[in-house]
C-alpha cells in the first residue's frame, strides 16, 4: 500500500488554489483541481494495469474533501462566512450535516479567494 499526503496552497491568484499530493517516495504533483494533482498518479496505475482508458475517480473524494468532519472545519474557517452560492451544512455529530437553506458552490475553492 502506498501512501500520499493531500495537502492546499494558496494559488498565485485569486480563486486558483493549488492542490499538491506527495507520495511517501516520490515527487510531488500539483494541480489547480484535485482531479490535476491525482491524474498522474492515475494514469501510472492504469498504464501498470495495461488499461488504456483515462482514469475515472473524484479528485475531491481523494482530497477527502467528502468527509464530513473536513467539511465541518472548512466551514470554520475565518473568511468562510463570505461566501456567496454555498449551501451551509450543520455538522451534527451522530447523523452527519443538516443543510441549511442557501444556493450551492464548491466550498473548498472559494475559500482561497478571501
Amino acid at each position: 500500500m502506498s501512501v500520499y499526503t493531500c495537502t492546499i496552497h494558496k494559488g498565485p491568484e485569486p480563486q486558483s488554489p493549488i492542490f499538491r499530493v506527495t507520495p511517501e517516495s516520490g515527487e510531488p504533483e500539483e494541480g489547480h483541481t484535485t482531479t490535476a494533482a491525482w491524474w498522474k498518479f492515475h494514469m501510472e496505475r492504469q498504464r501498470h494495469r495495461g488499461d488504456p482508458t483515462p482514469p475515472k475517480f473524484d479528485g475531491d473524494e481523494m482530497f477527502g474533501l467528502h468527509e464530513k468532519p473536513i467539511r465541518a472545519l472548512l466551514q470554520e474557517l475565518p473568511k468562510a462566512k463570505r461566501l456567496r452560492d454555498y449551501v451551509w451544512q450543520s455538522y451534527i455529530e451522530e447523523t452527519g450535516y443538516v443543510p441549511h437553506p442557501k444556493p450551492s458552490r464548491l466550498l473548498h475553492h472559494s475559500l482561497w479567494t478571501m
